[in-house]
């Protein structure tokens, strides 16, 4: 879910792991340990319209990204 209420399906809430987001939103990483022991980019903490920005088109079996 993101912050915006926006419902979308991944492997987890943490975007570190399967797009681009780290890079660019490094500020945003948090520990919250009752999730994980790792620092991360959560998707409760972005809106949809950033999340689109960072997810990456492997999620799209002919490369394009889900949501279009």
């Amino acid at each position: 879910m993101s912050k915006d209420g926006v419902a979308f399906c991944l492997d987890s809430i943490d975007l570190t792991g399967d797009t681009t987001a780290i890079a660019s939103l490094m500020s945003l990483s948090t520990t919250i340990p009752e999730i994980q022991k790792e620092s991360g980019i959560f998707s409760f903490d972005l809106a949809w319209s950033d999340i689109q920005t960072f997810i990456s088109s492997y999620f799209s079996p002919i490369g394009e990204p889900f949501w279009q």
